[in-house]
């Protein structure tokens, strides 16, 4: 059995009503980790026959899990100034041939809300695809963005600088429900699973008490599995929320049975399930779920509420901005001195159709690669291809670069603005990307049905440290430069919990980063052509980026110092954790793609053995080998500034 001392450290663990943020708490979780390879802390005893029944148990388990997992509620968010105009109007007729009524924003967005059902049936009846409705209302949340950015860089000063006004109009947003039978039987199948596992859970006793090493077995699945159903339940209140604005503004008489029981969870389901808690007030639940899920600091809010982030991820974000900085300034230097032009090296040019054979000839050497040719992948298919391998697939339905695991696709990005520079190719697509392959294939190698078929809980932040931890390696190595992630976006949630509306958090996202082009812009390094092409670059990513902190269901007016989300901050506590694991050579870790919390849950069980955890092929490098001679540097009369003012993606 366990010592006294990993016991006491279990029961502290299960007291808290929200867990810990990943970068709370390191060093104490990596020493248990530490503890149970070394021995010092026993794993749980099990005979041949005992694992065996686990495994058919969790088996079954993720079997059922899965059918839920599976079940995928399709909404929409729409920016009804959109459809106010003649385009917006025009587009939606010959998408859905439907004519939209109302000359206000509350009338067009009713109008849109009462054809719910009439695009779902044209959906169904595979009249429209749903894909075709998707980038209607994505034209809409183009249109806005656009328009608002005009709005505020009118509002720029002659130095790039923006003050602003704070009677500026907000965008004005809603949100489509168009499967709430899929929503309410999987957030139903949800809340009846959970209490399943809570009455196993109870009827093995409590942790504290010693018991046989089958239980605590199943113990140990049972809360991984508790974890993930309380993610998933969390992020269904979305839907819930949606429902609820639906009845508001149509009224209760005129939706369905299913958006009435979404709408009001407080009236019990008819299988008597309490479905969700505080619709009243969205913002409020949001924030509590997102805690739930992402964890909360130890620290205590003015409301008597544990803070979201905490003050050493605000003082951790000034360290970062400072290396940022010192990065930003000493980037070319340390291209040149590497031998490399930095124009060549970061002028954005490569077209997908340039790199498209590196990133397959990298699986191909990872033995990675489908025998099955991309042309013929099926985007409606659920699983990968017959032999279990990678396809690279491109065209102009693919608007970002993406790695779907469940599908074992990585989608290039096809459109003109996606085209990248070298340096971001061989990082960031062969380096930082294939590393999330390399988690995926470490997860399969698990024998649990949770990690090789249904992903695991509150992986983001630990995904995002192994895959940024390679994509500094090959960018260090390669050009001279390190990846520094961003600390924009904390800026931002930092501005949010003090009460910032939208505008004040747009301010605060641009700011810092206006910080950082006025260094450069000081220092010779860039252009004033180009400092003002990458300020509008970056009011523009501050416009998009900031929405995430204001939740559909509530708009961009709130002050209520609430994160509705707050995963972000993963490209920062990322860096806490792997300067953890590097310094004691755990870093392989960070290739699971799953928090400390579970891998020691997982080392406890048996279930892992750090000695065949996969590390990303750095093939990257060879690659680079090969084409970096067309990359060298060579002597200009222009000055650096000059060599780089084609390039207003430079951070």
């Amino acid at each position: 059995m366990f010592s006294s001392d990993f016991m006491n450290f279990e029961t502290q663990k299960t007291t808290r009503l929200y867990p810990e943020r990943a970068s709370a708490g390191v060093d104490q979780k990596i020493e248990n980790l530490e503890k149970i390879e070394s021995g010092e802390l026993p794993k749980i005893e099990l005979s041949k026959k005992e694992i065996a029944e686990l495994l058919d148990f969790e088996n079954e388990l993720g079997g059922n899990f899965e059918t839920i997992y599976k079940l995928v509620s399709v909404s929409h968010t729409f920016y009804p100034e959109y459809f106010l105009s003649d385009a917006g109007r025009k587009d939606f007729f010959a998408t859905t041939g439907i004519e939209l009524d109302g000359e206000t924003i509350q009338a067009v967005t009713a109008s849109i809300l009462k054809n719910r059902q009439a695009i779902r049936q044209l959906i169904d009846e595979k009249t429209v695809s749903s894909k075709e409705v998707a980038e209607l209302f994505g034209r809409s949340i183009n249109f806005s963005d656009n328009n608002f950015f005009l709005r505020l860089s009118r509002q720029k000063a002659v130095d790039g600088s923006l003050r602003i006004n704070p009677e500026t109009p907000l965008p004005e947003r809603a949100t489509i429900l168009l499967t709430p039978d899929i929503s309410l039987k999987k957030i139903s199948q949800l809340r009846i699973f959970k209490h399943f596992l809570k009455e196993k859970l109870a009827s093995l006793g409590s942790p504290a008490t010693p018991s046989s090493g089958l239980n605590e077995g199943l113990r140990e699945i049972l809360t991984l599995y508790k974890k993930r159903v309380n993610e998933m339940i969390a992020n269904q209140v979305f839907f819930g929320i949606a429902a609820k604005n639906t009845a508001d503004i149509l009224g209760d008489e005129t939706i369905s049975k299913e958006e009435s029981a979404l709408a009001h969870p407080a009236k019990k389901h008819p299988d008597d399930i309490q479905l969700f808690y505080g619709l009243s007030d969205p913002e409020k639940t949001l924030a509590r779920f997102d805690k739930f899920i992402y964890g909360a600091s130890q620290e205590y809010n003015a409301s008597g509420d544990r803070e979201q982030i905490s003050k050493e991820i605000e003082g951790y974000a000034d360290q970062i901005e400072k290396l940022y900085l010192e990065n930003a300034l000493s980037t070319n230097e340390n291209i040149q001195k590497k031998g490399l032009d930095p124009k060549k090296i970061l002028d954005a040019k490569m077209s997908v159709e340039q790199y498209l054979p590196w990133v397959e000839e990298l699986l191909e050497n990872c033995k990675e690669k489908s025998v099955y040719p991309s042309l013929e992948y099926d985007p409606s298919r659920e699983n990968p291809a017959p032999d279990g391998k990678w396809q690279v697939v491109t065209g102009p339905e693919f608007k970002t670069n993406n790695i779907d695991q469940k599908r074992k696709v990585y989608e290039l990005g096809h459109t003109e603005n996606k085209k990248r520079t070298v340096e971001s190719v061989i990082s960031v697509m062969l380096g930082h990307e294939i590393a999330h392959i390399f988690q995926k294939i470490n997860r399969e190698a698990l024998p649990l049905t949770l990690f090789n078929r249904i992903n695991s809980d509150r992986r983001g932040i630990y995904a995002e440290g192994g895959a940024m931890h390679m994509q500094d390696i090959i960018s260090t190595e390669a050009f001279g430069t390190r990846s520094i992630p961003i600390p924009h976006y904390v800026r931002a949630m930092v501005c949010r919990l003090r009460g910032g509306d939208y505008l004040d958090c747009v301010s605060a996202f641009y700011d810092s980063a206006y910080k950082i082009l006025k260094a450069q812009l000081d220092a010779g390094i860039i252009t004033d052509k180009n400092f003002q092409k990458k300020v509008d670059l970056r009011l523009k990513t501050a416009i998009g980026s900031v929405k995430r902190l204001f939740n559909s269901a509530t708009g961009f007016s709130g002050q209520s110092g609430i994160l509705t989300r707050s995963d972000a901050t993963a490209y920062l506590e990322q860096l806490l954790l792997m300067d953890k694991l590097k310094a004691i050579g755990k870093e392989k870790y960070a290739y699971l793609g799953i928090n400390l919390e579970t891998i020691t849950s997982l080392a406890k069980l048996g279930f892992l053995d750090a000695a065949k955890i996969k590390t990303p092929s750095r093939y990257a490098l060879k690659i680079w080998d090969k084409i970096k001679d067309g990359y060298k540097l060579q002597i200009s009369e222009n000055s650096p500034a000059d060599e780089l003012d084609k390039n207003p993606e430079l951070s």
